[in-house]
């Protein structure tokens, strides 16, 4: 799991919602943050930014191609998993000719 992937997992389980608004992350209710955290998710709002947007277009049912969410996030098959949750299912695990895991996209029937 990466640091923006931890953070956001530690902010979310405090009850406070994270959004993207313009180049700015939108908390709230921002005053269950402590002044620590409030530091992680500056110094790590670049990949924080990256997870919330994804798992928003996800959540309005745009279809992102699994190239294009890795490339977006800079995470791992793993790291999207965790970060994804729920919206996950539309993807599949597979492995390059180095041993790198990847998403991919499922066929389409």
């Amino acid at each position: 799991m990466t640091v923006a992937s931890e953070v956001l997992s530690e902010v979310e389980a405090l009850g406070v919602a994270v959004r993207p608004h313009g180049s700015l992350l939108e908390v709230r209710p921002k005053s269950r943050l402590t002044d620590d955290l409030m530091q992680k998710l500056r110094a790590h709002k670049p990949g924080v930014m990256a997870l919330v947007k994804v798992r928003e277009a996800l959540a309005d049912g745009l279809r992102l191609s699994a190239l294009q969410i890795q490339v977006a996030t800079g995470l791992e098959y793993r790291e999207l998993y965790a970060a994804l949750g729920e919206f996950y299912d539309w993807y599949e695990v597979s492995t390059d000719l180095e041993g790198r895991y990847w998403l991919v996209d499922p066929p389409v029937n």
